[in-house]
């Protein structure tokens, strides 16, 4: 029996369609978690630089910034985590209607099933050439600057 159970398991992953791990994703669990990788990312990257300054024997001054209003500071945060909730609802939304977790292909579905493999098709288009552009422009700004 461990045999045909592995058998049938093994049909059944080939059966699935390729974005079937993309389509139960939760996208806001992905951005939150990547804006919290950023942040941390962030503050280790301003920890070395110290350190780097530290090391190369640049005095570090007490600055005189400006302080930040708490209730500005506030709306700012509170903007970009309501931004966020919103993209990752809308994605979330799209994604269920562009990349269906299964789809029948047999008669009526057969039309819906071919119109959502163009539709895929175009979406990772758009995102690569996207993608593409804007790892272009960073391209460009890393190693010539905004001139």
């Amino acid at each position: 029996m461990p045999y045909l159970d592995s058998r049938i398991l093994q049909w059944v992953d080939k059966v699935k369609p390729w974005h079937s791990r993309f389509a139960v994703l939760d996208l806001s669990i992905l951005f939150f978690g990547s804006l919290a990788a950023l942040w941390v990312g962030l503050v280790f990257l301003v920890a070395l630089y110290y350190l780097w300054m530290l090391a190369q024997g640049i005095p570090l001054s007490p600055t005189t910034s400006k302080t930040v209003d708490n209730n500005f500071g506030f709306f700012f945060a509170a903007a970009i985590l309501l931004s966020i909730t919103g993209i990752a609802f809308i994605l979330s939304r799209l994604r269920t209607q562009i990349f269906p977790i299964t789809t029948f292909a047999i008669g009526h579905g057969l039309k819906q099933h071919n119109r959502a493999v163009v539709v895929q098709r175009l979406v990772g288009g758009l995102v690569a050439a996207i993608a593409a552009v804007a790892y272009g422009l960073i391209a460009n700004w890393l190693s010539r600057g905004w001139k």
